[in-house]
């Protein structure tokens, strides 16, 4: 029997939605899991955050780990592309690039704001998500001065990775 290839058709997994996650490293186990769930979900990059209240600093990121937990996690959910990790940045040098035809959200927990992301025709989306102490004043104000829009995921207070992983579903499949 001989078999003749007409034409081969890639399968394209990544989503619409570039999604870049800000956030700070919460310990071990906790950023393991939260690289993972990132990466399966389809975030385009993520940026480690050295926040006034994180626990991690940016000196103790390791990125070449990260690195190594997003080739695992895509091995297993089979992405076309690798989630990008940046190199750690403070908060202040997060915001020194902010493009305003991108939908810029910054996780706080506020009264009045809203858990649903609103996408429109953007096709770029950046999350902010402090640590597990919260952004500080300053960082609050700083990021409402740039004109972040705040978003809110109930009145609860969430882990790191939990926001992050909340947040991500809800920016890349909302429509």
């Amino acid at each position: 029997m001989l078999l003749d290839v007409k034409s081969v058709a890639e399968v394209c997994r990544e989503p619409k939605v570039k999604l870049t996650i800000f956030a700070s490293i919460p310990k071990a186990q906790r950023c393991d899991f939260l690289i993972e769930k990132l990466t399966e979900i389809g975030v385009f990059r993520f940026v480690p955050l050295d926040c006034e209240y994180s626990v991690i600093k940016a000196k103790q990121i390791n990125t070449d780990k990260l690195r190594r937990s997003v080739i695992e996690a895509s091995k297993q959910c089979l992405r076309n592309q690798f989630m990008e990790i940046a190199e750690p940045i403070t908060f202040t040098e997060s915001l020194q690039n902010i493009n305003e035809s991108e939908l810029n959200l910054f996780a706080n927990v506020e009264e009045g704001s809203s858990g649903k992301i609103v996408r429109g025709p953007i096709e770029k989306v950046n999350i902010w998500i402090g640590p597990e102490g919260g952004f500080s004043p300053a960082e609050v104000k700083l990021a409402l001065d740039k004109g972040l829009k705040i978003i809110c995921v109930g009145k609860t207070i969430l882990r790191v990775e939990t926001a992050a992983v909340v947040l991500a579903g809800l920016a890349i499949h909302s429509s």
